[in-house]
């Protein structure tokens, strides 16, 4: 059976960069970036990036 991890980022590029680390080797990594944001990450291998949509923390 395939497994994911799901993150959902705004800021803290360090701290996301650390997660995609531990993970990235064992399991798909998927990202949603808030669309407001001003973060960046480029994709690799077991790891996707999206950014699609305006996200309304404590909404």
């Amino acid at each position: 059976m395939k497994q994911a991890i799901l993150i959902t980022a705004y800021k803290d590029k360090k701290q996301l960069e650390n997660l995609i680390n531990f993970f990235a080797s064992r399991f798909l990594v998927l990202i949603h970036i808030d669309k407001r944001s001003k973060l960046s990450i480029p994709e690799q291998t077991n790891v996707k990036v999206i950014k699609k949509y305006k996200i309304r923390w404590g909404g």
